[in-house]
């Protein structure tokens, strides 16, 4: 009898043996894909910023450090990477055309909105973005998002079919769970639509939209009022209006909104805007928040056009 209670205690240890070996294995092989997903990501921007993407050159006395970076003498610059689910799409990213859009006209007076960053309404503090090239390498993409001062700067993408497609795979249609910023399907993709909605996931590593969150803190808007939206056909400041969270199906992921749905997003807004209520197009930009199941942050700005 007791022997076959240590040779039953052997097999026991060999199978608990057996399965954390799995476990370990089974982690050490995520965390390898994690690190190689995100290696493959910072590489194809990367790529796309050497080769499609110039930054104009702003007022040299005025330029302000990304938010990552060190000026030269003081400073100055979306989970466990959970996806979105698949019913609430995430994010997107640039544009497509054989015609590269007009490069703004570098400011001679920037103005100050109030906070740390100089601000420049005509676009001289934003990029230059070759269409020609970036659609020819990436036919799906539509246009191109940065925030001047932020990490967000990427090509927006659009499947006319599904949200899922751009959810987790990259520009070029390889799965990656960092995914692309991309439109929602059920919008034009020439931001024509009243709401059109971009979707990004909120990743650990800060890549793709989850820069976004940093406007749950309301000083963070003062240096960071608006982003740029760059297409083949025109350029856009995306001034912005308001921020929260909300749950994926919300109101504003309509493609249209009214002027009291507005309103009450700018009641709840987690910064206060230095602009009125829209009355022209706006963007939806959103991402995972994780105040409570499937919560997303957005942020919803209004569409202007420049030169």
């Amino acid at each position: 009898m007791k022997k076959k209670n240590t040779m039953f205690t052997a097999i026991a240890n060999r199978v608990i043996i057996a399965i954390l070996l799995c476990v370990m294995t089974f982690s050490i092989a995520k965390i390898v894909t994690y690190f190689d997903e995100k290696a493959a990501s910072d590489q194809m921007q990367n790529d796309i910023l050497h080769e499609h993407v110039t930054p104009n050159t702003p007022q040299p006395d005025d330029s302000v450090a990304s938010e990552d970076e060190e000026a030269p003498v003081e400073p100055v610059v979306p989970e466990v990477e959970e996806a979105p689910d698949e019913s609430a799409a995430t994010e997107d990213e640039t544009a497509n055309e054989e015609e590269a859009p007009s490069t703004p006209a570098v400011s001679q007076s920037p103005v100050s909105t109030g906070g740390s960053a100089v601000q420049y309404t005509d676009g001289s503090d934003g990029v230059t973005v070759d269409f020609a090239s970036l659609t020819a390498r990436y036919p799906d993409v539509v246009a191109y998002i940065y925030g001047p001062g932020t990490k967000i700067q990427y090509p927006v993408a659009y499947d006319s079919t599904t949200n899922d497609y751009y959810l987790n795979r990259d520009l070029d249609g390889v799965p990656n769970a960092n995914g692309s910023i991309f439109i929602e399907h059920l919008n034009e993709p020439n931001f024509s639509d009243h709401n059109t909605i971009l979707y990004g996931h909120h990743m650990k590593s800060g890549l793709m939209f989850a820069g976004l969150v940093k406007y749950k803190d309301p000083s963070y808007y003062s240096s960071h009022p608006y982003f740029y939206i760059y297409t083949p056909s025109q350029n856009y400041r995306l001034d912005l209006y308001a921020g929260f969270v909300c749950a994926h199906d919300d109101e504003v992921f309509a493609t249209a909104l009214t002027q009291s749905q507005l309103q009450n997003m700018a009641a709840k807004s987690t910064f206060r805007s230095n602009i009125g209520t829209p009355t022209g197009n706006v963007v939806t930009l959103c991402t995972c928040s994780y105040e409570f199941d499937n919560a997303r942050y957005v942020m919803v700005g209004e569409l202007v056009p420049i030169s």
